[in-house]
């Protein structure tokens, strides 16, 4: 056992780009935490109930065909010490080898520290969430999606004046060329975005889901 934890703090720590910008994330996360006097630690246990339990929140990645992003996303949810991840499986795989090598190694270790499920199809993926009660937040950078503190801000109103039962949420994720597919975008409850400063409109996959996910967890909002 003490094995496979060196094992995984070893693929935590990896020196790629996509890597160092998810470290770089979650320390600026660690500083703003600071900056507000909370006193908790990196990815800490939540206090006075502010953000969503990690148990009501699931990550979904839709249609990834980068083992790399693949590999990088799940280092950001075994940081972030999510339980479980679901996978919108892809057609096809991106191929490497030649002059664009890569080191795939690791992913089974990482896999085994999360609840991994796995969709062949948007039609079996929709009909779990409402198996299991959950509501879509599809994330979307279109004119009809709000920022993820006004859908957080209205889930909480919602609990407060106990209009709804406090449903689970599957936060979506697309990829990073063409984002999230229309049907998922349909079905979801909340078409969310997280405000950047200066000229970029996004990060890479796996600082987004740093950012986003810890957000949620611990209303730093």
């Amino acid at each position: 056992m003490e094995g496979m934890k060196s094992k995984v703090v070893g693929l935590l720590s990896g020196t790629t780009l996509s890597v160092v910008s998810l470290l770089s994330s979650l320390l600026f996360l660690s500083w703003r935490r600071r900056g507000r006097g909370r006193g908790r630690t990196l990815c800490g246990e939540q206090g006075g109930g502010e953000g969503v339990n990690r148990e009501d929140l699931v990550v979904v990645i839709e249609r990834c065909s980068d083992k790399r992003n693949w590999k990088h996303i799940l280092q950001a949810c075994v940081t972030l010490r999510l339980q479980e991840i679901w996978s919108i499986e892809p057609v096809t795989t991106k191929k490497f080898g030649g002059n664009n090598p890569v080191n795939l190694e690791g992913i089974e270790e990482l896999e085994q520290c999360l609840k991994v499920k796995r969709f062949l199809g948007l039609k079996d993926f929709i009909a779990e969430t409402k198996a299991r009660g959950y509501h879509i937040w599809a994330t979307d950078l279109s004119q009809k999606a709000c920022t993820l503190e006004s859908a957080l801000r209205k889930r909480r109103r919602a609990l407060e004046e106990q209009e709804e039962d406090p449903a689970k949420i599957c936060l979506v994720f697309g990829r990073e060329g063409d984002g999230v597919s229309k049907t998922v975008i349909e079905e979801a409850k909340e078409r969310v975005y997280y405000p950047l400063s200066g000229f970029s409109d996004s990060l890479n996959l796996s600082a987004s889901i740093a950012i986003i996910v810890d957000s949620i967890l611990n209303k730093l909002i």
